[in-house]
């Protein structure tokens, strides 16, 4: 049996359940499911390939595992191709960014 991941609901809960964040920070974690969602439906339909990694993808082969952020492999062309999403820091192998909520890293 495959074990599906629900990459939203792992976004969510790792914001909620740091007792570190603030309650504003929490406040906003319901709008990260939609941010997830609609992250995916870009890709989607901009028919951008990516190769997801890093700790959600850890999941498939690991339970328990919290991530706030979602971590995809891409061509700068086609992060280019992204213009929803603000690029916080980047080097010629890195890139960090921001989709609505959602923090997005790219290699």
């Amino acid at each position: 049996m495959r074990n599906t991941v629900h990459i939203g609901k792992v976004i969510r809960h790792a914001l909620v359940f740091n007792f570190r964040k603030s309650s504003t920070e929490t406040m906003h974690a319901e709008a990260l499911l939609e941010a997830v969602a609609q992250l995916f439906t870009l890709l989607h339909e901009r028919q951008i390939d990516y190769l997801l990694v890093g700790g959600v993808a850890m999941l498939q082969y690991v339970q328990g595992r919290n991530t706030e952020d979602i971590d995809l492999i891409v061509s700068l062309s086609s992060l280019q191709a992204l213009p929803e999403i603000t690029i916080t820091s980047q080097d010629n192998k890195f890139a960090r960014g921001t989709f609505k909520t959602l923090q997005v890293d790219f290699a």
